[in-house]
């Protein structure tokens, strides 16, 4: 490779050309004193200037060569300044210096000033040469290249047009200089999406530089690919590979090989064709020689590597393996910003796509810091209108589309399509897009004339782009069917269906994969029209398209990784299994559905598949599970109310597994091998699974079967002995990924045994039902009670109501009790008959049941309530206290006592000082605007705490998290007064505030969430006296995850925490009042229920003061320090006073 041309090498031609102008300038003697003006320079050359000019010129060149565009850059601006100087400004030389000026800018995107240079560049020609000359033509080229670089494709064409007319009539139309500007020509053509118009341009391009003398096989082979690439577009596969296969082909002949590079593009764009047709198999082979070839000529972090890895990382993110596309993604990025490359357009694209990726694993700060790093470098280099910012915001838009920030996402999206209706086309490609996803957004809001509208305007664009066989076709076509179905018109919905089936290419195998979705909604539209037969041969050919049979799928073997996709299609079947009675027994055969989409959480939940996909699956299937209990617990067969009460906790607990695998990916990670080896060994288990479940289907041969049934057993029992390996090498990453049992009922009843006075109550929130399951240790009911759609408008309505300082509104206490009564109606009388007086209720909530206090409901009438000590609230009849789950309790309640504990309780009050502008930059950058507010009780109450249990009060900058980590462990109980915040979108990320470290910002400064799911806290109390430490992410089918949950899975026995902020000096009174009773002997939830009662009977009766603490976990009292010590003093003590009593005598 050439090297680096340094200054000192250019001393020598320097001085040469110096004197030999010095010489010739002697003909031109210096004028005397008072001797009229020198002639201009037209007229008399400044031959020592042109010489300089000339050297700095060819030297900008050479250092552009080696891709060092700064240095050379700054060489050519000085070259021309001098050459302005010596010959003038409209000289060819200097005109020359300014289109190689202009070439340097562009190549470094400052596109607007390599159009100014380009503009004087052309204003010169014509000025002082003739309208044809070259220099003309190569600047009207490069203003093509910087149009085509911002999207602005019809003056890109006009500029390339222009000057492929000069340079044919200047050197030929079949010269090498033509086949250039052809390709850009055909290059414009493709990045505006006009593929077909593309190849034109690509193979005039082609035809030339075949031609040739010496034909170029690089620059032949690489036309080949682009050829390729836009049939690819065109979705002519065939054509695309022929095409590809040339250019490997041309490219592999190179002896030895010369243009390593064109061969890995052709290499890669055969990978990103096979990606498209679904045969990720093929396309990663491809990409990973492309990959190799191009570590033999770049360095890394280059962005032609990062490409790569940009194309394998969506190779493998179809093929659903998430954990190595973010791999491929992070390593890219962290390669590019090595090497300095902060600010490409591929950085940007990596980070586009890893935060797509981190989006389907559910962690949405990273998904959201990547998107906006993707949209801030696209609109830095390409412009706020460039397809591939457009790209990246909507991304942003569907990320807050995900998390219930729906208008937000239409906003995003309006402004784009703005952007592609005012700067581009009104065919392109981006604008079907964008109008399919608003569409799909207001379908969700049952605006349904206006998603239709979208739909067509995506439909419009489509066919104007592909033709009417072409995937993104089929997509417009069959959403347009849905939105017909949503509207009633089902003949209507026919005709798109069938439409959006015709639209395929059936002569391609990835038809039938791609007319999944379509064909499932026809079967549930036949259904909708009374046509059975009609709607199961539909969801059949859906099944079978992915090699599946749906009739023999419910009683297939069932502990098996079925795709996800299957839910849709088997849970139409069971519905028309309810509504069009087939069998004898219409209740069992939609059950037996059921139990197979069970068997499949069951075995996802216990599997290691990537959490995102989880976090995916409990979506879907927790409408499934509400189906199946209610199909239980109305046929109500022995045994099916155990079953139900089994999924109930089944789809629970299927989020925090997720969530708590979710948090161990990114905190203690598996080193590079033993990744591999896993997930070889996951894939190896899963395909042959795959295999083993389609050959039942099809009834093949016993011997093939039992051959598979024999390499499945040898594969589990590699995973047992690799699953040791793991647990003794990362005991969190096993941790992490431990799946607790479920408990039945009578596991549940045997559990409170031990408790005759309490009532198990277990939630169940469906979408259209609320289960409840009463338990205690001799008896279990459920009860379905209908309205589940309510409860989160009078969840959200009593929420506002309970935590509601007083004075604020005269209407606060009628809207209060109105809630609470209403509430109380759905939840607690339903089980009414199962309650004892003064017996405790053990609560196990369901989604936005864990934001409520169940202790502040109240029985109605509500108008009899005239003041806030008249009502009988809950907590007054009955102590509470809560579980994530049966088995959640159940481990709380068994840990054992750890020996060597200090008795006690450590209490961590944190100083915000207001002016300590470390913590204020602290809260600026991780929590709210503003510094923190100083809270003035906060030190009091950790002290009344150690007053009254004993023990140790950390306050102000030395409560700080490494404090706080070197001590959790040693200490009976832990306090915490502090400001804390929970996260609505992440809920590992929520977090209390502790003193910073000195000089310290960062996140270490914090206790979140994640970071306790790896912590070792065996406390049998943990009290956390902060807002929001109780309340989190509210995730579908699951409980919160809160800091509550992390101390409970980090050890701790039990957790009092609050669900909202609460003024400190009423909290600390609170607090005084539970600690003297717990040193008193009292069980937990007994001193719960007093404290609260306390208040209630003080100033503070209002239920924002009291009713946000909940206990969560074992009841039971605090241990207490063992006696044998005091009385060995005593009788250590007594002895000697009897000794010196003796001796005194």
């Amino acid at each position: 490779m050439q090297k680096g041309i340094q200054p000192h090498q250019l001393l020598l031609p320097l001085f040469a050309l110096i004197l030999c102008a010095s010489l010739l300038a002697g003909i031109y003697p210096a004028s005397p004193p008072g001797a009229p003006a020198a002639p201009s320079f037209s007229a008399q050359p400044d031959l020592v200037g042109t010489a300089l000019a000339t050297a700095l010129l060819d030297s900008s060149k050479a250092f552009g060569s080696q891709g060092k565009l700064e240095q050379g850059l700054a060489l050519a601006n000085r070259a021309t300044f001098h050459f302005a100087q010596a010959l003038g400004p409209l000289d060819s030389m200097t005109l020359y210096s300014v289109l190689v000026r202009g070439d340097f800018l562009w190549r470094l995107r400052r596109f607007d000033e390599a159009d100014r240079a380009m503009d004087s560049c052309i204003t010169g020609s014509y000025a002082s040469i003739d309208s044809i000359h070259t220099l003309a033509s190569g600047a009207y080229g490069t203003m093509g290249i910087t149009h085509l670089f911002r999207g602005q494709f019809d003056q890109a064409e006009q500029y390339l047009l222009k000057s492929i007319a000069m340079d044919s009539t200047i050197f030929g139309a079949e010269s090498e200089d033509v086949a250039k500007l052809f390709n850009n020509l055909g290059a414009t053509y493709f990045y505006a999406g006009q593929f077909e118009r593309a190849i034109a341009p690509y193979t005039r391009s082609l035809n030339i530089r075949a031609k040739a003398e010496q034909p170029d096989t690089g620059l032949i082979g690489g036309s080949y690919s682009n050829i390729g690439g836009c049939w690819q577009r065109l979705s002519n596969y065939q054509k695309a590979l022929e095409n590809y296969e040339k250019a490997a082909a041309i490219l592999r002949a190179q002896h030895p090989l010369q243009d390593r590079l064109s061969l890995s593009n052709a290499l890669s764009n055969m990978g990103t064709m096979y990606t498209e047709l679904g045969q990720q198999e093929r396309a990663i082979p491809l990409f990973r020689e492309a990959l190799a070839y191009r570590f033999q000529t770049l360095p890394p972090g280059h962005p032609n590597i990062a490409m790569l890895r940009l194309n394998m990382g969506q190779a493998y993110g179809e093929m659903g393996e998430v954990g190595k596309a973010v791999l491929l993604y992070e390593k890219g990025i962290s390669e590019m910003l090595a090497a300095g490359e902060r600010e490409d357009r591929i950085l940007a694209d990596l980070y586009n796509n890893s935060g797509q990726q981190w989006r389907k694993a559910g962690e949405t700060e990273i998904a959201f810091h990547h998107t906006q790093e993707a949209i801030r470098i696209h609109q830095k280099k390409s412009g706020p209108g460039h397809r591939s910012t457009l790209k990246s915001k909507s991304n942003l838009a569907i990320l807050h589309h995900e998390l219930g920030q729906s208008d937000t996402a239409l906003a995003i999206l309006d402004e784009n399509l703005a952007t592609l209706y005012a700067s581009f086309d009104s065919v392109h490609a981006e604008i079907g897009t964008h109008q399919n996803y608003k569409g799909s957004i207001l379908l969700e809001q049952g605006r349904l004339n206006e998603a239709k509208a979208c739909f067509q305007e995506a439909l419009r664009v489509r066919l104007a782009l592909f033709g009417t066989k072409h995937l993104q076709v089929h997509i417009s076509l069959n959403n347009l069917g849905t939105a017909a179905v949503q509207q009633g018109d089902l003949e209507l919905a026919f005709q798109y269906y069938h439409a959006a089936l015709n639209s395929l290419d059936w002569a391609k195998p990835v038809a039938a994969v791609s007319a999944f979705d379509a064909m499932c909604n026809l079967g549930e539209a036949h259904f909708k029209n009374g046509a059975p037969d009609s709607a199961v041969y539909w969801l059949s050919r859906a099944c079978s398209g992915l090699n599946y049979d749906l009739l023999a799928l419910p009683r297939a073997f069932k502990q098996v990784r079925l795709p996800v996709s299957l839910l849709q299609p088997l849970n139409i079947y069971a519905n028309f299994l309810g509504r069009y009675p087939g069998h004898t027994d219409t209740i069992g055969a939609q059950l037996e559905v059921y139990e197979t989409l069970a068997a499949l959480d069951k075995y996802l939940q216990g599997s290691r598949i990537n959490p995102g996909r989880q976090i995916e699956f409990t979506r879907l299937s927790k409408p499934i599970f509400e189906k199946g209990i209610r199909l239980l617990l109305s046929r109500a067969a022995p045994g099916d109310l155990e079953k139900a009460f089994l999924w109930a906790g089944q789809s629970r607990a299927r989020q925090i597994s997720a969530q708590l695998a979710l948090s161990s990916s990114n905190q203690q990670n598996l080193n590079a091998a033993d990744q591999q080896k896993l997930d070889t060994l996951q894939q190896r288990i899963a395909m042959t699974e795959q295999a083993l479940l389609q050959q039942q289907l099809r009834n093949v041969p016993a011997p093939l079967a039992d051959s598979l049934t024999s390499v499945l057993f040898g594969l589990r029992q590699e995973q047992l002995s690799y699953d040791k390996y793991l647990h003794d090498t990362y005991p969190g990453y096993t941790k992490a990924r431990a799946a607790s049992p479920l408990l039945g009922l009578s596991e549940v009843r045997q559990l409170l045994r031990d408790s005759p006075h309490d009532l198990l109550l277990d939630y169940f929130l469906g979408d259209s039902s609320l289960f409840i399951f009463a338990v205690t240790k001799d008896t279990a009911l459920a009860v379905a009670v209908g309205g589940a759609g309510k409860v989160p408008a009078l969840a959200a309505s009593f929420l506002q109501a309970v935590s509601m300082p007083p004075g604020q509104d005269t209407s606060h206490l009628p809207r209060f009790v109105q809630s609470a009564a209403r509430l109380y109606e759905l939840l607690i009388e339903p089980v009414g008959r199962a309650f004892k007086p003064r017996q405790r209720l053990l609560i196990v909530p369901d989604d936005i049941l864990w934001q409520l206090p169940f202790e502040a409901l109240a029985p109605g009438p509500p108008e009899r309530y005239k003041n806030w000590r008249a009502i009988p609230y809950l907590i007054q009849q009955h102590p509470i206290s809560y579980a994530f789950s049966p088995s959640a309790y159940q481990d709380m309640l068994l840990r054992q006592e750890r020996p060597g504990l200090k008795w006690g309780v450590l209490a961590f009050a944190p100083d915000f000082t207001p002016g300590d502008t470390t913590a204020n930059g602290l809260t600026q950058a991780r929590m709210a605007p503003g510094p923190l507010a100083q809270l003035p009780f906060a030190v009091e109450e950790a002290r009344l705490a150690v007053e009254v249990l004993g023990g140790e009060a950390i306050t102000g900058h030395a409560a700080s998290a490494s404090a706080f980590h070197s001590m959790s462990s040693k200490w009976q109980a832990l306090h915490l007064a502090t400001h804390s915040k929970g996260n609505p979108q992440a809920g590992h990320l929520g977090f209390a505030a502790l003193a910073p470290e000195p000089n310290d910002t960062s996140r270490q400064s914090w206790l979140y969430t994640n970071d306790l799911y790896h912590a070792d806290i065996p406390a049998e109390l943990v009290v956390l006296s902060g807002c929001e430490t109780g309340s989190g992410e509210l995730k579908p089918g699951e409980g919160m995850i809160s800091l509550a949950r992390g101390f409970a899975y980090a050890g701790a026995g039990s957790v009092v925490s609050s669900l909202w902020a609460i003024p400190d000096q009423s909290t600390s009174r609170f607090m005084h009042t539970f600690y003297t009773l717990l040193s008193e002997g009292k069980p937990k939830h007994l001193a719960l229920q007093q404290a609260k009662k306390d208040l209630i009977n003080s100033p503070y009766q209002e239920p924002c003061f009291w009713a946000a603490f909940t206990l969560t976990g074992n009841p039971e009292p605090l241990s207490q320090p063992p006696l044998w010590p005091w009385g060995l003093i005593f009788l250590i003590v007594s002895m000697l006073a009897l000794l010196r009593k003796s001796g005194s005598k």
